[in-house]
């Protein structure tokens, strides 16, 4: 088995048979949090229009739903999509009393500080109701099938044609330090770029206020 502490960031694309194989050989571990970027085909600015970036937030959503994964956080900018997802497996029956409607001020230079809490995870068979060992397991859906389920829905519904890069980049996450910084970045990405105050705004700007609290205490 590959360490994944050695390969935490993998970029998966299309014609690399060096990287599928490292791809192939890392099982997906749902007890790790994923930071996704995928970027449209030639980098094209379509999500300026805010009706295909609400659209897209919706796909986010229903395709976690379908495929067993928590959206934490996005940012959709004109070219690219940044996402953190975490399976359900590790959501189910948070209880967050932190939680707000605005969520988390990423502005708070102390929650930079924040140590220990839920990491690192632990998934009990028993208790996150999965088949143990010689159970009839279904197979656990992978972030490569979350992406498909949203990139592809997004293009059939949409906008006919491919309008995606292929691949994506995921960075695994397990540590609350970086889990914040993840998210902070997510939120002010657009600030980054230079992008107009729009895009710090939704559509184009979500986040988890119920359950990255509790990750992050």
């Amino acid at each position: 088995m590959v360490d994944r502490e050695k390969i935490k960031s993998t970029l998966y694309l299309d014609g690399s048979a060096q990287l599928l194989s490292i791809l192939r050989k890392l099982p997906y571990d749902p007890s790790y949090i994923s930071f996704i970027t995928t970027v449209t085909k030639g980098r094209q600015p379509i999500f300026r229009d805010a009706k295909l970036a609400e659209r897209l937030g919706t796909m986010i959503h229903m395709g976690c739903r379908q495929k067993g994964f928590t959206p934490l956080a996005y940012a959709i900018l004109p070219d690219h999509l940044h996402l953190l997802v975490c399976s359900t497996i590790l959501t189910r029956g948070l209880e967050s009393p932190r939680s707000t409607s605005g969520g988390i001020d990423w502005t708070n230079k102390n929650t930079q500080s924040v140590e220990g809490g839920l990491f690192p995870f632990q998934i009990n068979t028993t208790v996150d109701g999965i088949p143990p060992p010689g159970g009839a397991s279904p197979p656990v859906p992978t972030i490569g099938d979350l992406m498909k389920s949203i990139k592809g829905t997004f293009s059939r519904t949409l906008i006919p044609g491919s309008i995606w890069q292929a691949g994506y980049f995921n960075w695994y996450i397990n540590d609350p330090r970086d889990l914040y910084r993840r998210v902070a970045y997510v939120m002010y990405s657009y600030q980054k770029t230079g992008l107009p105050d729009m895009f710090g705004r939704e559509p184009y700007v979500w986040q988890d206020a119920e359950h990255l609290p509790t990750l992050l205490s």
